[in-house]
C-alpha cells in the first residue's frame, strides 16, 4: 500500500508539471530558426485567351505581387487557374515566372479538343494526376505536364525546360511572379474569368530576442 501511494503521488507531480501540448523539438527549433508560412495572393483580373490567331493573352504577362514572407525562402507554389474557360485547350501553354527570372511551363497542350466552362484548375506537384493529353479536364488538382515538349511564348523570358513548380523552392518569396499564357492555334479562345491565384508556401526569419 505504501508503494503504491509513492507512486500515485510520483504519478501526480509530473501531471501537475509537465505542460499540455508539449511542444516537440522540432517545433521548437522552428521557433529559434524560423516558421513556415501559407499565403494565397490573388490576381482576379479577367484574362482573355486568344482567339482568332495565336498569340499571347490580353494581359501578358499577369503578374501578382507576393510580400509578407520576410526572407522568406519558397517551399512550396500551387498555382491556380480561376474560371478557366477554353474552346480548345490543347492551344494553351502557361508558363509561370518567379522574382529572378526562374520559370517553368506547368501547362501545355492538355485536354485536346474538349471545350472547358469557367472550371477551377489547380496546379500542385503533390497531386495524383496529370491533366489528360486527350480528354476533358475539369475542376480539381493536377499535376504540372507538358505533354508535347517547346513551346513558343513571344516577347517572354526563355523557357528553361522546367516544368515542376517545386522548381522554385529555395528561392526568395517576396516580389512579382507573372503568368504568361499563349495561344499557339488559330481560331479558338477562352479565358480566366476571375484571373489566378498562387498559395506559396515558405520558411521565414524568426524574430531575434
Amino acid at each position: 500500500m505504501h508503494r503504491f501511494l509513492t507512486f500515485l503521488i510520483v504519478v501526480l507531480t509530473i501531471a501537475l508539471v509537465v505542460p499540455v501540448g508539449l511542444v516537440s523539438d522540432s517545433d521548437v527549433l522552428a521557433k529559434k530558426k524560423g516558421k513556415v508560412k501559407t499565403k494565397t495572393f490573388a490576381n482576379t483580373e479577367f484574362v482573355s485567351i486568344s482567339a482568332g490567331g495565336a498569340g499571347g493573352a490580353s494581359v501578358y504577362p499577369s503578374e501578382i505581387r507576393v510580400r509578407g514572407f520576410k526572407k522568406g525562402k519558397v517551399r512550396d507554389v500551387n498555382l491556380t487557374l480561376e474560371k478557366y474557360t477554353h474552346t480548345h485547350p490543347d492551344d494553351v501553354d502557361v508558363m509561370l515566372v518567379a522574382p529572378g527570372g526562374r520559370n517553368a511551363i506547368v501547362l501545355a497542350d492538355a485536354g485536346g479538343g474538349f471545350f472547358v466552362s469557367q472550371i477551377d484548375l489547380t496546379l500542385d506537384d503533390e497531386a495524383a494526376q496529370h491533366p489528360p493529353t486527350n480528354g476533358l479536364i475539369g475542376s480539381g488538382m493536377y499535376a504540372p505536364v507538358n505533354w508535347a515538349g517547346a513551346d513558343p511564348f513571344a516577347g517572354a523570358p526563355a523557357p528553361s525546360g522546367d516544368m515542376a513548380l517545386s522548381t522554385f523552392n529555395g528561392i526568395k518569396a517576396n516580389g512579382a511572379w507573372r503568368l504568361y499564357i499563349f495561344d499557339d492555334t488559330d481560331n479558338e479562345g477562352g479565358s480566366l474569368l476571375e484571373g489566378w491565384s498562387l498559395t506559396i508556401t515558405a520558411k521565414v526569419k524568426g524574430k531575434k530576442k
